[in-house]
């Protein structure tokens, strides 16, 4: 009898444990990636943009992409180059977006707040802006890199 209320209860255990593991895959945007998933993510999105690692500067290499697509980019390459090397920061000021696009200010502001809005990137703080999560940049670049495929500059 002992055995039988003991093997239910540890059904129970199982169940719950499987629950939880099941709530957790989906209810948790953030998944581990791999190292290698993302230097492989990085690698294509290189094709777009760079960093200096020495002064944490981001190059648009594309000159075809639109200032939304430049905007969320510099977040993006920032943010990622933070995965490689943790002394870049991974959170990009306006002011770092305008010298870094060349677009004007209030441009700026209004796409970041854009992306804001699409859950790409989220605010830090006033003026500060970096990734809201892996997900979402790896969806929004994807899109972004299947637009330009075969395009060249």
């Amino acid at each position: 009898m002992f055995n039988i209320k003991y093997d239910k209860l540890n059904k129970g255990v199982l169940h719950m444990e499987e629950l939880e593991k099941r709530v957790r895959e989906k209810f948790f945007e953030e998944k581990e990636y791999s190292k290698e998933h993302i230097l492989k993510f990085i690698e294509r999105i290189a094709d777009f943009v760079t960093v200096n690692p020495k002064t944490q500067e981001v190059n648009i290499i594309k000159s075809k992409l639109t200032n939304k697509e430049k905007v969320g980019l510099v977040v993006i390459a920032r943010f990622l180059a933070n995965q490689l090397e943790k002394t870049i920061s991974s959170e990009v000021t306006i002011e770092e977006v305008v010298k870094y696009t060349r677009i004007d200010e209030p441009q700026v502001r209004a796409r970041l707040s854009e992306l804001v809005d699409e859950n790409v990137l989220h605010r830090v703080a006033k003026g500060v802006y970096s990734v809201r999560s892996f997900p979402a940049i790896e969806k929004w670049v994807n899109n972004i890199i299947e637009k330009y495929s075969g395009e060249k500059g």
